[in-house]
């Protein structure tokens, strides 16, 4: 007998490892930030019911490309009738060169294969294959769910992931679109997908988000969450969109049947009225354009020329598919300021709903909103 895997992908820099600490801190890295991935895998433990039917705890870690656990290396081959890690070095210079490229993605999914196979090998196949991974992490969960479509002893199993503001780097999105290396395969379930809105100008250009193509909309229930904040602010739960996402993981995990994602370990679960709650500091903020969420537009020659090489990711999310796109709101836009509430997306908008807020209800593709109704029941 066998249960829900759990697989946890870090992204650029990111790792969890309780040697490697940072320096005057002492801490991991994320730790102190409370990042999406650092804080779920942390606290991921399966009940003691459960631990008996399990593999490895239910759970795999892979580590961020360029951090001082770069998958590049490391490695895990099947040698006799066990698993083997191989550990190499792993020079600054490689480090800073995986980080730039991305380089490293490719090992994590070779990782996953060789230790999912080992367990299908073993009478311990997954009932599901769970993931959640931020930036290049997210990037990994989609490519590793097309790698697992393509594996004979593993296409069957059923995929859910939840994607962080997932990016693939610079120089790897000029066909995101069309892609099928972005492809969301017939084996996911479900994608839900969070996008920082807050990610423009020239570094923009060289972080432009993942835009999902899924192959199978009749099969897949999907979604992407434009968010206020920007790359870092929408994952990590210091500031409040980071909040939102991580509880909105913790929601996702639980309805897909990850069991380790328990409320007594996380201390993150906020409840319908904390969300709402924290989408309204959000809405105040932005309408007042505050500063907190992006950066006033320079003036000036200097705001001339870099206006030339402007970017918004507003042209990012108008290309998801009708089928999962929460709409961002212009928080104000049309609402009657103390008769409705300032919404700043559908999934604000829902929340609200839910609460019995005034204003109705958003219109949403129906699978994708049972989803999200059962997450927030």
């Amino acid at each position: 007998m066998s249960t829900a895997m759990t697989i946890f992908c870090h992204g650029t820099k990111s790792y969890s490892d309780e040697v490697k600490l940072k320096g005057a801190s002492r801490k991991e890295y994320g730790e102190e930030e409370k990042e999406l991935v650092w804080v779920l895998e942390k606290h991921y433990q399966m009940p003691s019911d459960r631990q008996g039917h399990t593999f490895n705890g239910g759970k795999l870690l892979l580590q961020g490309v360029g951090s001082l656990n770069d998958p590049t290396s490391n490695r895990i081959v099947q040698a006799g009738d066990g698993l083997q890690g191989n550990t190499g070095s792993s020079w600054p210079v490689t480090r800073l060169f995986n980080m730039a490229c991305g380089n490293g993605i490719g090992r994590n999914i070779e990782k996953a294969i060789t230790f999912l196979e080992y367990m299908v090998d073993h009478n311990q196949r997954p009932t599901c294959i769970n993931m959640v991974g931020w930036s290049r992490g997210g990037v990994t969960c989609v490519r590793l769910a097309q790698a697992l479509h393509r594996n004979n002893k593993l296409n069957g199993i059923e995929v859910n992931i939840f994607a962080g503001d997932p990016v693939p780097g610079a120089f790897r999105h000029d066909t995101w679109g069309l892609s099928k290396e972005y492809a969301i395969t017939p084996n996911v379930r479900r994608y839900l997908q969070v996008m920082a809105m807050h990610v423009g100008g020239l570094k923009g250009r060289g972080f432009k988000p993942l835009i999902p193509a899924v192959v199978a909309p009749a099969v897949t229930v999907a979604g992407v969450l434009p968010m206020p904040g920007n790359h870092s602010q929408v994952v990590k739960a210091k500031d409040s969109p980071g909040e939102i996402t991580l509880d909105m993981a913790i929601r996702f995990l639980r309805i897909c049947g990850s069991e380790g994602v328990r409320s007594e370990f996380l201390t993150f679960a906020l409840t319908k009225e904390d969300v709402y709650r924290l989408y309204q500091e959000i809405s105040e903020s932005v309408s007042n354009d505050d500063g907190t969420y992006g950066q006033p537009r320079p003036s000036g020659i200097i705001g001339a020329i870099k206006s030339r090489v402007s970017y918004t990711r507003d042209a990012a999310a108008a290309g998801v598919g009708a089928w999962g796109y929460m709409a961002p709101r212009a928080v104000g836009a049309g609402q009657d300021g103390d008769a409705y509430p300032r919404y700043v997306n559908d999934h604000h908008h829902l929340i609200g709903y839910l609460l019995g807020k005034p204003g109705g209800g958003p219109i949403m593709e129906p699978r994708l909103r049972a989803m999200l109704n059962q997450m927030y029941t």
